[in-house]
């Protein structure tokens, strides 16, 4: 069985499923996507994702494939 990572548009064998300490070790998947290159929160993903879940919001590498996966406008989810 195959399925599509959203994150990188690559088709996954499911079958050949990393575990995940493969996957923390793999740069394709621990590299920060963010494309708010500015923020000081930028390559710091864990810190980044526990800020947003404090304040109830989503980041923006999370927000740009929700929209792609879902086809909808979620940014009034993260209104501050």
């Amino acid at each position: 069985m195959k399925e599509i990572n959203i994150f990188y548009k690559k088709e996954i064998d499911m079958d050949k499923k990393l575990k995940p300490n493969e996957i923390l070790m793999d740069n394709n998947y621990t590299n920060c996507i963010c494309p708010d290159k500015d923020c000081e929160w930028h390559g710091k993903c864990r810190d980044c994702i526990s800020l947003h879940r404090y304040h109830a919001t989503i980041p923006e590498c999370l927000k740009i494939e929700i929209n792609k996966q879902k086809g909808i406008n979620i940014d009034f989810i993260n209104e501050t």
